[in-house]
């Protein structure tokens, strides 16, 4: 990588310490010499089945955890905390806190803290300022804390499965705030979620995850304009991703063929996720699995 502009992450590398309870038998390795560069204002779509290493990888960016090897930066500098802000899955807040006041504490804690933004967020929403944290629903309090990170007018915003437990329409309007705020911003969004269609819609970047390898690092119009579907046997010119049911999903290295059914994006990463579970082989790498197969190769 030569380009200084944006996230830059290179050989991230975490395994757990041996006194963690859920690995008491020894250190184990979560995320595997993870490699891939974000142009500023980005929104990406973080995917990978229950276990991938998303949340880790998230938390290792956020500094939370340790890592045991490579590094992220930020503009040819390394990633700080104050360049970024993370809404984890359990979107933490001080429960006796009215809004109001947690506005004023996030304002106290950082002097760049947009206050004004935030109320017109929650207020955006319904929330009663007046009304303590602890009164809220799960969802209310994910969107409050999307209306903090959003106010602080970050970098980097890292959002760990913070719409999962809000209905479709209030994905849809929390999104476009997300998505108004960063492109004013010129933040880079690092979107966790198992939600693929909001990906779709929302995102414009896709990373797929496998077991703490990076499968896919790619534009998302790109990925479904280079994947088809082929009946029989893929040719030389044309990468195989996973197959079944007889017929094959490929990544075409050639110019896009309208002839051929293209699958959803749901239905790429799926195909990805198959074939890494079944061990596929690719004996020609595209570019995107290129650097996951070697980093892959070397820490086995």
């Amino acid at each position: 990588m030569h380009n200084n502009s944006g996230l830059e992450v290179e050989q991230l590398t975490y395994q757990t310490r041996r006194e963690e309870l859920l690995h008491r038998l020894g250190h184990k390795q979560i995320l595997h010499g993870i490699t891939f560069q974000l142009e500023a204002s980005r929104v990406v779509g973080l995917v990978g089945q229950i276990g991938a290493g998303k949340t880790t990888l998230l938390h290792c960016l956020a500094g939370l955890r340790p890592v045991l090897s490579g590094r992220a930066t930020l503009d040819g500098q390394p990633l700080r905390r104050g360049d970024l802000a993370l809404v984890d899955q359990k979107a933490a807040l001080p429960q006796e806190l009215t809004i109001a006041d947690l506005g004023h504490l996030c304002e106290g804690y950082n002097a760049e803290f947009d206050q004004a933004l935030f109320m017109k967020l929650t207020e955006r929403f319904d929330l009663a300022t007046n009304v303590r944290v602890k009164r809220v629903s799960a969802g209310q309090r994910k969107v409050i804390a999307i209306a903090a990170a959003l106010a602080r007018h970050a970098r980097v915003l890292l959002l760990d499965e913070p719409l999962a437990s809000l209905d479709p329409v209030s994905r849809r309007a929390i999104m476009g705030e997300v998505l108004a705020t960063a492109h004013e911003d010129g933040t880079t969004v690092l979107l966790s979620s198992h939600l693929v269609g909001d990906i779709e819609r929302d995102c414009d970047w896709l990373l797929i995850l496998d077991r703490g390898y990076l499968l896919v690092s790619e534009a998302i119009d790109n990925l479904i304009d280079r994947h088809v579907y082929l009946n029989g046997t893929p040719d030389e010119h044309a990468i195989l991703v996973t197959n079944g049911g007889g017929r094959s999903l490929v990544r075409c290295n050639g110019p896009r063929d309208d002839g051929r059914e293209h699958p959803s994006l749901e239905e790429i990463v799926i195909g990805y996720l198959d074939g890494a579970q079944r061990g596929q082989s690719y004996d020609v790498p595209p570019p995107i699995l290129e650097s996951a197969r070697t980093n892959k190769g070397a820490n086995t």
